[in-house]
């Protein structure tokens, strides 16, 4: 480069699942066929991806109903064994249990306000 000059550089960028409209053009160029095939190439591409997130999502909430159903009846099952410990005078016992209790309920109030 001499004195004086100035170089100039452009540069396009692009991003999502279908190629910039000039480009597309380039590619209609090569191949009438080739815009209308990337089109159906990125709607179902789209289609994959939601039906990834359905999928996900029915997972989640499936996962959490598990959590908590099993929270809930192993909550009982202690409240059964505390009714049997403080009947047989097995105070040690239902101390321990009504620690056990507390931490599920803990537990249960920390992930809820998430």
């Amino acid at each position: 480069m001499k004195d004086g000059e100035v170089a100039l550089f452009q540069r396009d960028v692009h991003s999502g699942p279908l190629p910039h409209p000039e480009t597309l053009k380039g590619y209609q160029d090569i191949d009438p066929s080739f815009p209308e095939r990337i089109m159906a190439m990125a709607e179902r591409e789209q289609e994959h991806a939601h039906k990834l997130d359905t999928e996900r999502n029915k997972n989640a909430m499936l996962i959490s109903t598990i959590g908590v159903t099993t929270g809930f009846v192993v909550f009982i099952m202690l409240c059964v064994a505390l009714y049997f410990s403080i009947i047989n005078a097995l105070s040690s016992v239902a101390i321990a249990i009504v620690g056990a209790m507390a931490g599920i309920i803990g537990l249960f109030v920390y992930v809820g306000r998430k």
